[in-house]
Parts: C-alpha cells; sequence; structure tokens
C-alpha cells in the first residue's frame, strides 16, 4: 500500500524532477560541444597533415598563391585518368567503410 503524499512534498518531488532534467539537458549540451570540438580538432588535423602532403609534391610552396595552387590542383585533378583513379579509390574506401571485402 502506497502512503499519500502532501502537496508540498508533491511539489517538492516536482522540483526535484525539474532540477534533475535540466541537470541531464546540461550535460547533453556540453557533450555535443565536445563532439563537436572533437570533429574540429580531428578536421584541422586531417588539414594541416593533408596540406603537407600536397607540399611535397609541389616545389617553391612558399612562394606560390592560394590561386596558383587552386590552379594547378584543378588542372591535375581534371585529367581523365586522374579522376578514374579518384573514383576507384573513393569505392575502395566506401567498401572499407561499409565493411564489405574487396
Amino acid at each position: 500500500m502506497t502512503k499519500k503524499k502532501s502537496p508540498a512534498q508533491l511539489r517538492e518531488e516536482a522540483e526535484k524532477a525539474k532540477r534533475q532534467k535540466q541537470f541531464y539537458q546540461n550535460e547533453i549540451r556540453i557533450a555535443r560541444t565536445q563532439i563537436k570540438c572533437l570533429t574540429r580538432k580531428e578536421r584541422t588535423h586531417r588539414l594541416c597533415i593533408r596540406g603537407g602532403m600536397l607540399e611535397k609534391f609541389i616545389e617553391r610552396p612558399d612562394i606560390l598563391s592560394d590561386e596558383q595552387i587552386m590552379q594547378i590542383l584543378s588542372f591535375a585533378f581534371h585529367k581523365s585518368d586522374v579522376q578514374e583513379m579518384l573514383r576507384r579509390v573513393i569505392e575502395e574506401a566506401e567498401k572499407k567503410e561499409n565493411g564489405e571485402t574487396l
């Protein structure tokens, strides 16, 4: 048999539940922020690594402008054999990501 609670007890429990709800909502917000931060860090790391890779293949990258680098990349990536290889590599990466065997 359950004991009846007074209105004061019920209000107190409701307030406690609201505080708990707010606490967990804040926890969720903090977790989402941390995920965004981690994702941002991962992206920054990836861009730095790949930018370094690019600079290995370009002579004197320090004197070239962003526009000149873009021209070089556009020229290189518009070749049909490069496009074919890129599609093949992407397909293989997608298969690997989906757990398919090659």
